[in-house]
């Protein structure tokens, strides 16, 4: 789909962080599936520079590191056993990421 699509998602992923009211770790629940989406997509396409997909990928194994258990997914797990100063360090890191992505050009990995 491109980076303009990466663009987008990182950018609504932002805004639903900054606004939304809930605790910070439901807020990282809400925008989970889009960021893999980007993720994945970005494997697919090659169209992130490679330390940005890195940074993106090792972000992915932090919101998935704990063990599915009891009928919870590995990411429902790990959220469940992150603590506030952690889903804090995840968010800025999207933003950080998000603010990358903005100043890529179509085409540029």
């Amino acid at each position: 789909m491109g980076i303009d699509f990466a663009q987008e998602i990182m950018r609504q992923m932002v805004r639903a962080l900054a606004t939304d009211v809930r605790p910070l770790p439901e807020r990282l629940d809400g925008v989970f599936a889009p960021f893999v989406s980007v993720v994945d997509d970005a494997e697919a396409a090659g169209h992130l520079p490679d330390d940005l997909l890195a940074r993106m990928q090792d972000l992915r194994r932090r919101l998935t590191r704990l063990d599915a258990s009891g009928g919870e997914g590995s990411f429902a797990a790990t959220l469940s056993a992150m603590d506030e100063a952690e889903a804090h360090e995840i968010a800025a890191e999207l933003v950080h990421v998000t603010d990358e992505i903005r100043f890529l050009e179509e085409g540029a990995p």
